[in-house]
């Protein structure tokens, strides 16, 4: 399952560009040390939160290569042929988008480690969420927040309105029918997934 979302700027030395070299060596400068500690992660929590404002403001097909830009300085990955609307939303976790994969109106992903492939189509308001709790006690009952893994293979499509948790490994070429519940497990390339829970209804060939 080809799940190759390259980063940004990526050398035989490893990631390059001013902006890692700043952050690679800021260490270094008096005070660099608590710029690093501090000030950088709330930078970036203060962006996170603004970052419905900043892609709106940037919206458009011009601005493609900008929001592709912005959403890695939040520290994820995506590929920058990868078309990502802007009111799309990745917020926590690790995400990792692949070449030229579309992401429609109002999907959300977050909450653990997200890699989706390259040439996936992902329709409107989908839910792509990794995250969950750990049972707690009768005081309350959502105990401490977990991150779990999902995968999604390239070529897949995702019908609108659909939901991915956590556990969910689809393989290449599938399609998730509109508003069908992908739960915990591994299921085949080339699969036609439907239902709530969605299960391999046909295998395409």
């Amino acid at each position: 399952m080809a799940l190759n979302a390259r980063p940004l700027s990526q050398g035989k030395k490893g990631p390059t560009g001013l902006g890692h070299h700043l952050l690679a060596n800021i260490g270094q400068a008096p005070g660099g040390n608590g710029l690093r500690m501090t000030f950088f992660p709330r930078l970036k929590s203060y962006l996170r939160s603004q970052s419905r404002l900043v892609l709106t403001l940037f919206s458009g097909a011009p601005f493609r290569t900008l929001r592709n830009r912005f959403h890695n300085a939040m520290g994820h990955r995506v590929h920058m042929s990868a078309n990502i609307m802007h009111s799309a939303f990745l917020n926590h976790g690790k995400i990792k988008i692949g070449r030229d994969t579309f992401v429609g109106d109002e999907v959300l992903i977050t909450g653990g480690d997200i890699a989706i492939g390259c040439r996936c189509d992902i329709a409107p308001r989908v839910t792509i969420h990794a995250g969950s709790h750990l049972m707690g006690d009768d005081s309350r009952r959502a105990g401490a927040p977990s991150e779990g893994v999902i995968r999604i293979g390239s070529g897949t499509w995702i019908g609108t309105g659909a939901t991915i948790i956590a556990g969910a490994v689809i393989g290449s070429g599938s399609l998730v029918a509109a508003g069908s519940l992908v739960k915990r497990g591994r299921y085949p390339p080339n699969s036609l997934l439907a239902g709530c829970p969605a299960k391999v209804v046909k295998q395409f060939k």
